[in-house]
């Protein structure tokens, strides 16, 4: 005679569920005469002592007991050497997994969005797959005033039919926490990610502005009366970079409007911050106009036109650095383009596009 095995069905229950849960328990048909079965058990805590109590029973008008009922010290009949009794046989079959767990986390989604867009810009939140089981969270925010009082509220939740809230909601002074880390759940998931970010000291938490020239790009549109004589840029460190522009103008210019443009990379350069029509002559005069005059302070210290109309002759930008430390306009960390057209005389003369990198980084005091 040939014996065949098929499940019919389980049942697995925790009767302690800080302890021990059930994430799978259940059949799964592979043939119409054969079912196999899958067992998730997490085990909470290390243990170092168990018994197996168990008890075989057969269908007669109800299940019955047969085979009798044995308990078992789980470790004593794990022993190579051990006895093969009945009770090993069944656990032989139907037990592979250690009694001590091994975890495994992976991020399935992030989301982030910014409930005050004056104070908190989110540059980027996004996962990145690193193979088919681990991926990891980037996450960049800008802050844009400083923080010296800050509370988290943190909740966990777990899905079953829909997600439930699970291990309780709780409201901690952050700034406190990070003077001394004792409050039990937030210090376990601090313990996870405080290597992988830079807000690991105390409060305020502020940001301290880079800005690195990338690229510069001139053309004169009139050789006649606009030439350039240099255009370009000059690594003085790693981060650092100056830009230096000479340009020759061969006849005085008295009536000068600029068309003022930011853009930000974003799959290309997009318009950002406006665009703007600006008479330069009444802006000398007067340095009024209010985006314009942000870089104008910036500029002005490393040029030789920095006087009233009329302009001429060799104008110069000498090492323009831009050292925006104490920069407060909200701006976020990204890849932008100043893009400047000059018109003498209402006919377009020149123009400059001029690529920066601005980021934002948390300072430590």
């Amino acid at each position: 005679m040939g014996a065949t095995v098929k499940f019919t069905n389980a049942i697995c229950d925790s009767k302690n569920t800080t302890w021990v849960t059930f994430d799978l328990c259940r059949l799964r048909a592979i043939s119409r005469n054969k079912t196999v079965l899958s067992v998730y058990t997490n085990i909470l805590y290390p243990a170092y002592n168990v018994h197996l109590n168990f008890q075989m029973q057969k269908r007669a008008n109800g299940y019955k007991p047969w085979l009798g009922k044995h308990t078992v010290d789980y470790f004593e009949t794990m022993k190579p050497n051990e006895k093969l009794t009945l009770c090993v046989i069944f656990m032989g079959v139907f037990f592979t997994s250690t009694v001590h767990m091994i975890t495994s986390v992976k991020f399935t989604n992030a989301i982030c969005e910014s409930r005050n867009t004056s104070w908190v810009i989110v540059n980027g939140c996004r996962l990145r797959a690193i193979s088919r089981n681990k991926t990891v969270l980037n996450t960049d925010i800008s802050l844009l005033y400083p923080v010296h009082n800050l509370h988290l509220n943190f909740k966990m939740q777990k899905r079953a039919n829909g997600y439930k809230p699970w291990l309780g909601e709780y409201t901690v002074d952050f700034c406190a926490f990070m003077r001394k880390t004792n409050h039990p759940v937030i210090k376990i998931f601090w313990n996870l990610s405080k290597d992988f970010t830079n807000f690991d000291h105390p409060c305020p938490f502020e940001m301290i502005a880079t800005v690195k020239w990338t690229n510069v790009i001139c053309q004169s549109r009139n050789t006649t009366w606009v030439t350039f004589d240099k255009c370009r840029l000059r690594a003085i460190s790693r981060n650092k970079t100056v830009l230096n522009i000479d340009i020759n103008v061969h006849f005085p210019a008295r009536s000068i409007t600029l068309y003022w443009q930011m853009q930000k990379r974003e799959n290309g350069y997009k318009p950002w911050l406006g665009r703007y029509t600006i008479d330069y002559c009444a802006f000398l005069r007067k340095t009024n106009h209010p985006v314009m005059k942000i870089f104008w302070d910036v500029i002005k210290d490393f040029i030789n036109f920095n006087h009233p109309c009329p302009i001429d002759g060799l104008l110069i930008i000498k090492d323009l650095f831009w050292d925006a430390r104490n920069f407060s306009l909200p701006f976020p960390s990204g890849d932008y383009m100043l893009h400047l057209t000059w018109l003498f005389d209402k006919r377009q003369q020149y123009f400059q596009k001029i690529y920066f990198t601005f980021h934002q980084d948390l300072f430590k005091d």
